[in-house]
């Protein structure tokens, strides 16, 4: 399991760990909060990351339907772009997470499952 986490620190990697932790407890508790209180099918569209790798645009458009808004050739065509650009060349992402340092998988899973 893989989480993208951007942290620019000098502090000791056990010492963010505990922090990260905190952070997600925080938003798991905003986060089930805000759900319970609004029409979710209105307010919230779901995606599984696994289907943003595999087909980004097709995500991009069940999104757009799921609030019945138009995606339209040049708003598809941009985010085509951008996306070519963030995966080759030198807007490459070459950054690697892991859940070392304190976090484990099984943490992680319990908070977001």
């Amino acid at each position: 399991m893989s989480v993208a986490v951007s942290c620019g620190t000098q502090r000791p990697a056990g010492e963010v760990a505990s922090a990260m932790k905190q952070l997600i407890g925080h938003y798991e508790h905003v986060w089930v909060g805000m759900r319970r209180e609004v029409d979710q099918e209105a307010q919230f569209c779901d995606v599984d990351y696994a289907d943003l790798v595999a087909d980004p645009m097709g995500v991009v458009a069940s999104v757009y339907d799921h609030f019945g808004l138009s995606l339209t050739a040049e708003a598809e065509s941009a985010m085509r772009s951008a996306h070519e650009a963030s995966t080759t060349g030198a807007a490459r992402h070459t950054h690697r997470y892991t859940l070392e340092d304190g976090l484990t998988a099984e943490e992680v899973r319990e908070r977001f499952t």
